[in-house]
């Protein structure tokens, strides 16, 4: 949204200036000799009277000297109106760096001259306050037109005042980082944790990929022995019966696998044969005879 710039131009002071300046211009070696001495004059400023003398000398040397006063053109300060290409002399309206004259800048829907009113740009055109309401988004939370500053999700095309674009959950007005929920609502960070599961070993939320095992939840990167510091996330793994936590091969065959009574070696495969008298077997050790 923009507003117009006017300006307005006294074409008396104008014209005056201008014909100063080309008189000065045509007779530049008259006018040196009393630049030279006023400069370096230390009595009290001319009168005016003395300055009109001083100019009408100036001319009189200009005549004398034969010397062409060119004639006056008007100084125009805000050059050809964009929309009828007329001169501008008095007042101007300013769009994207254009000029018009007030009565030519007119609503692009009621056609209507916007004058000195202010008035609305959007999406390249102006409109008037009268007729901007048909064209200005409606704030998907309170209902009323959008006038100045949009806001609007990644992704969605619903527009928010500022102040509107509020957590669901606690109502504070998001600023930079929220979250959008599965049901198309918006939360601050704090009210998202807090509807993530948590990391059973390291207590924060889960914000995006999980792992389930255990019957618990995890971080990927958090899945991990819980004898030594060997991830196991993609690699086979085995749990404490004591502790239910998980463990490594490696670590699984150290502390807790059972020794085969036939080779004497750890038991690590899910089945294996046990006795009533507390022996162990890998199914291919075991020999009832």
């Amino acid at each position: 949204m923009a507003a117009s710039a006017l300006y307005s131009s006294n074409s008396a002071s104008a014209k005056f200036l201008s014909s100063a300046h080309r008189l000065s211009k045509a007779s530049e070696k008259s006018f040196q000799n009393i630049n030279d001495d006023s400069k370096n004059s230390d009595s009290a400023d001319k009168s005016g009277f003395d300055l009109v003398d001083e100019l009408t000398q100036n001319l009189v040397n200009a005549f004398e000297n034969k010397e062409v006063i060119p004639p006056y053109e008007a100084e125009v300060m805000f050059g050809k109106c964009t929309a009828c290409d007329g001169l501008i002399e008095k007042e101007a309206n300013v769009v994207n760096g254009q000029h018009y004259h007030p009565s030519c800048l007119t609503c692009d829907d009621c056609k209507q001259p916007l004058g000195n009113e202010k008035y609305f740009i959007l999406k390249d055109k102006s409109y008037c306050k009268r007729c901007k309401d048909k064209y200005l988004e409606t704030c998907s939370k309170c209902g009323k037109k959008v006038e100045e500053n949009t806001i609007r999700a990644k992704g969605s095309n619903d527009a928010y005042h500022p102040d509107c674009f509020v957590c669901q959950t606690c109502g504070c007005v998001l600023h930079g980082k929220f979250f959008k929920t599965d049901d198309g609502n918006h939360l601050c960070e704090a009210d998202f944790m807090a509807t993530r599961k948590k990391c059973f070993r390291c207590g924060r939320a889960v914000m995006e990929l999980s792992l389930q095992a255990l019957g618990n939840t995890y971080h990927p990167n958090c899945f991990m022995c819980s004898l030594c510091p060997k991830k196991l996330d993609g690699e086979v793994f085995f749990f404490s019966n004591e502790t239910k936590q998980p463990l490594c091969k490696e670590d699984y065959e150290r502390y807790e696998a059972k020794t085969c009574s036939g080779c004497s070696g750890k038991i690590v495969e899910e089945k294996f044969i046990s006795t009533s008298n507390d022996k162990y077997f890998h199914q291919d050790c075991y020999s009832p005879n």
